[in-house]
């Protein structure tokens, strides 16, 4: 049948003699104890992990958040048993209770794709792959999602709940968690800031729809292809990063320090305190919301985006789609019985120069068989027409 999680114990793999087909192990890891199995009715689960990223962070594994993990006795899942530690070290006389809060890193909601090589992850702890779906449903995010929920429940508004959201497969908890961590910003590899509107859309789509009190801060940080690596950043990325933060509402710390003036015990970027005058708080109150001025800018599509006249509509292209108007806005539906995205254009926008800004609304309804608070995910890009030249060196991002 399937494995009894309750007659286990931890082992670390020392060596593989793939000759003789024998492992070497070291027995009891972890707190656990070594224990007797019979021949033939053992199973060795291997850990999911990316890390360990330190050289003693041997307990840095993924949690099990599937909404179909094993069980214990008492019918409690992993999430279950981790509210039930958060909410305790919280607690008046926990240990954490000088805290306002906590940032869960690498809170995924699709941690892994299905279909790549290797053993594949098993998340109902059965002995098959099944990569933390059930029939196309990702009972892994779900969960993850339900972790959020349940926690907020538990905890209630008096601590604030981050959690990564600088990626795509980052978590979705809105209305659940009070903001987002980005590890780098717009990313940790774009100091080019290519994703300049992603970034600033992310923190913005999160003041409003995190719980509140809104709060969400950028790690400025970027790294070169490996960890702890930083790169030769142009300085007018950093002040660029540090200027986008107030932007979007967000607060700033860094692993990316400035260099070390003399006798300074820890450096602190001249942005953050007016240089040498060392003056917290001298940029001031803010005068108003931030202006985006390409909103201000002529319209190209002359308000038919707007006023959504049939001709606009006709315009629209795409694969298995119909468009039709729908009040104020256009309703997209597919005809595919189980698409898993909708993909549409639209064609010919004429564009003079290397820029061209584009503002979308956009709103949907929740996707069969999760939560309604699990949001959809939106990509807006821009592509050039065939043979069609832009004037300038750069295409148009």
């Amino acid at each position: 049948g399937r494995p009894d999680w309750t007659q286990a114990e931890q082992v670390q793999l020392l060596s593989v003699d793939a000759q003789h087909n024998v492992l070497t192990v070291r027995r009891g890891c972890f707190g656990t104890k070594p224990q007797a199995f019979k021949a033939g009715q053992g199973y060795a689960a291997a850990h999911a992990t990316e890390g360990p990223w330190g050289k003693r962070s041997n307990l840095m594994w993924f949690y099990n958040f599937a909404t179909h993990s094993p069980r214990d006795p008492d019918g409690k899942q992993c999430i279950d048993h981790m509210i039930d530690e958060l909410a305790a070290e919280f607690a008046d006389d926990g240990r954490l209770a000088a805290f306002d809060g906590v940032e869960f890193d690498v809170l995924n909601f699709r941690r892994w794709q299905p279909g790549r090589a290797g053993r594949g992850i098993d998340t109902d702890g059965d002995g098959l792959a099944d990569w933390g779906y059930r029939d196309g449903v990702n009972v892994y995010g779900i969960g993850v999602y339900e972790f959020c929920r349940q926690l907020r429940e538990q905890l209630g508004d008096d601590i604030l709940l981050l959690a990564d959201g600088h990626s795509p497969n980052s978590q979705r908890g809105f209305g659940r968690l009070n903001g987002i961590e980005s590890e780098g910003w717009p990313s940790l590899m774009d100091w080019a800031m290519d994703d300049w509107s992603g970034g600033l859309n992310r923190h913005l789509f999160w003041d409003a729809f995190g719980r509140k009190p809104a709060f969400s801060y950028f790690n400025h940080k970027y790294i070169d292809g490996k960890e702890g690596v930083f790169p030769q950043v142009p300085m007018s990325r950093h002040r660029l990063s540090l200027a986008a933060a107030q932007f979007v509402n967000a607060a700033v710390t860094y692993s990316f320090a400035p260099p070390r003036k003399r006798g300074e015990p820890f450096p602190i970027w001249d942005e953050l305190w007016k240089g040498g005058e060392q003056e917290l708080g001298w940029l001031g109150e803010p005068m108003g919301p931030p202006r985006r001025l390409a909103m201000e800018a002529p319209d190209i599509l002359e308000g038919k985006g707007r006023s959504l006249p049939q001709e606009f509509l006709d315009r629209l292209q795409g694969d298995n789609l119909r468009f039709a108007r729908d009040d104020a806005a256009v309703r997209v539906e597919t005809t595919e019985q189980d698409a898993d995205e909708l993909r549409f254009t639209l064609p010919d926008v004429a564009c003079d120069g290397p820029d061209l800004f584009v503002a979308v609304t956009m709103r949907g309804a929740p996707r069969a068989g999760y939560p309604a608070g699990v949001a959809r995910l939106a990509h807006v890009g821009i592509k050039r027409a065939p043979g069609h030249l832009i004037s300038g060196d750069d295409p148009p991002r």
